[in-house]
């Protein structure tokens, strides 16, 4: 679900002078410290926002997973390794042939957000992101390229719908694999 490219060192190719401000080592850095806070800390810093239509139950578990230290120590981690771990993801011996399903965000949906990037930029790099995500799903011969319309980067939970249909046809491919078999 929208994840990030065996070629996302693309993306540092791209001159885009607002987003180019807020860099990995920020986030690094925040994901650092983070990680470092206990729970009840981390409630004092992180205001998590609630998605609309979510019962309050999965709200709350949300939440719980925004103040978990141990997510941060995670984002950390593989921040710091995503563009090595891809390297050898795409200079490796090749990915079996396995179903697999790509889901992207859409692109123009995340363009009309608010959120003080120029427009412009944004198209740049949605354009871009978009193309990675579909180049993704050529690392198998048996995918689906999927766009989740109206969905940001948080396909799961913007279109939950799209997840689902998404598990249940790749549970259907390798039910009627195992029968052929």
């Amino acid at each position: 679900m929208d994840s990030t490219s065996v070629n996302l060192h693309r993306l540092d190719a791209l001159m885009l002078p607002v987003m180019d401000a807020d860099d990995d080592a920020a986030w690094l850095e925040t994901c650092r410290i983070y990680s470092e806070k206990t729970s009840e800390e981390l409630k004092d810093l992180i205001a998590p926002g609630c998605v609309p239509g979510l019962p309050t139950l999965l709200n709350e578990k949300l939440k719980d997973f925004q103040w978990n230290p141990l997510m941060y120590a995670a984002m950390y981690s593989e921040v710091t390794w995503w563009k090595e771990d891809a390297m050898i993801m795409k200079n490796g011996p090749g990915f079996p042939q396995i179903p697999l399903t790509v889901i992207a965000r859409d692109k123009e949906y995340v363009i009309r957000q608010e959120d003080g990037l120029p427009e412009w930029e944004k198209r740049i790099f949605e354009t871009l992101w978009e193309k990675l995500m579909y180049e993704q799903s050529e690392l198998t011969d048996d995918s689906r390229f999927i766009i989740a319309e109206e969905s940001g980067h948080a396909v799961h939970l913007d279109r939950p719908d799209v997840v689902v249909e998404a598990f249940h046809h790749l549970a259907e491919k390798v039910q009627g694999n195992e029968g052929a078999g």
